[in-house]
């Protein structure tokens, strides 16, 4: 009799011999990813203008079933990197199915140059074609930078204008509200910084010519006659965006 809870002995034991083959999908290893959509050329980016870019590539692989992923990079001096968060502030890439979309407002962009690597990557697949490759080049643009400014003629009270050797000051004042400009979508500053030279662009003669860039004016004053001598003076009045 065997007493309860005990484990008898001298039965025989059983075992069982389990085989599992595992299979790879060799031709996974020889897949190859195309990129069938139009290609995407270099382009410039205006900043606060262009606004929002959208792109739905498309791909093809020649074997079914292989494991695919979205990839998305930046190429820098050559290598591959992935995007960090200053290029993902401006870019978004779905890991579904692709899709890439570009917005920023980031004036700071302006002049940067980003080489875009958006791919499809057969997983594990080591043909040389295994990824499908749209590369391309995003130029960023300050529109302010790039814009046209212009100074109204009516801020100088004549052009040219007269001036009597020893009569009084004459004074030409600048002001920002005469200032027009072809950007009319990006937010540029609303405040002109004016500069004025000879036209060749060297420094005026500060013994007759006086510019005070606090008060924007330009001044015309002196008694010597020989600067008739010399007579007519051309300058040019320059402007551009504050800080710019």
């Amino acid at each position: 009799m065997i007493a309860r809870g005990s484990v008898p002995t001298g039965y025989p034991a059983f075992s069982d011999e389990l085989t599992i083959s595992l299979d790879a999908a060799n031709g996974c290893l020889n897949d190859e990813v195309t990129a069938t959509g139009t290609a995407i050329s270099n382009f410039s980016y205006y900043v606060q203008k262009t606004g929002q870019l959208s792109w739905s590539p498309t791909w093809s692989s020649t074997v079914t079933g292989c494991p695919l992923t979205f990839k998305i990079g930046r190429i820098v001096n050559g290598v591959e990197q992935a995007l960090t968060s200053h290029e993902t502030a401006a870019l978004t890439h779905s890991t579904s199915n692709g899709s890439l979309t570009l917005l920023s407002t980031d004036l700071t962009l302006h002049d940067e140059v980003w080489t875009i690597k958006l791919y499809k990557k057969s997983t594990y697949s080591t043909h040389a074609n295994a990824e499908g490759i749209y590369q391309f080049s995003i130029n960023f643009v300050d529109p302010c930078v790039v814009a046209t400014l212009t100074i109204n003629a009516s801020t100088l009270t004549a052009n040219p204008y007269t001036y009597v050797i020893d009569a009084a000051k004459n004074v030409q004042t600048f002001l920002d509200s005469k200032v027009s400009s072809t950007e009319a979508t990006a937010t540029c500053p609303t405040d002109f910084t004016f500069t004025v030279t000879n036209r060749d662009g060297t420094n005026f003669d500060a013994s007759l010519f006086t510019w005070d860039a606090a008060t924007q004016t330009f001044s015309t004053e002196t008694n010597n006659f020989s600067y008739y001598t010399n007579s007519p003076y051309e300058l040019t009045a320059h402007v551009a965006y504050a800080g710019y």
